[in-house]
């Protein structure tokens, strides 16, 4: 049961599609109602004390500019690194470098890194270290941060990268982004 909460939709994907994180975040972009996005990964919570320094930076969103916050590790709230999946920036921005490639879906890795590689040519990206997420990925303490069920193998996807990459290094993003799919490609439906 989902409690009631004003501004707050539910979406379910009812295909089982290992490792199916960017047409999730393909899914909230396309439903968004609001101009401005924040991707983590399930293995992230916001620091507590973030919120209000997130919201304004959100406010400083211009086309082109995507602000990528910092992670710190639950267990030791040391500075890690900024994950190629944390992205604060414009709906329309993520619609413009082509969203996160379903091609990858189905397994695991890479799709991440593809998104930043194209954000990299055509945004202005801007590490932020005075907002940051909490994850405990590797944490043996949080049950859930472990995914032991899923093939973790990156093989398959290291292929699609290195072939798409070739594309985008020598043709450019306009090439590049005619290599991408159709976006969606699964049932979902709105829940509540």
């Amino acid at each position: 049961e989902v409690p009631d909460s004003p501004g707050v939709s539910l979406y379910r994907v009812s295909s089982n599609i290992p490792w199916n994180q960017g047409g999730a975040r393909n899914l909230v972009a396309h439903v968004a109602q609001t101009p401005r996005l924040m991707l983590i990964d399930p293995d992230m919570v916001l620091a507590p004390g973030m919120l209000q320094t997130l919201l304004e930076l959100s406010r400083k969103l211009a086309p082109g500019l995507v602000f990528r916050p910092a992670l710190r590790h639950i267990a030791t709230r040391e500075f890690d690194h900024t994950s190629p999946n944390v992205h604060l920036m414009l709906r329309d921005d993520f619609k413009k470098v082509g969203g996160y490639d379903e091609d990858y879906c189905g397994h695991k890795g890479w799709s991440d890194v593809q998104l930043l590689r194209v954000m990299q040519r055509t945004c202005m990206l801007r590490q932020r270290e005075d907002v940051w997420f909490w994850f405990h990925h590797g944490n043996k303490d949080v049950p859930d941060a472990q995914v032991n069920t899923l093939d973790r193998s990156v093989k398959h996807n290291k292929a699609i990268h290195i072939r798409k990459m070739d594309v985008l290094k020598k043709k450019g993003v306009t090439k590049f982004l005619a290599t991408l799919g159709k976006q969606l490609r699964f049932p979902w439906s709105k829940v509540k």
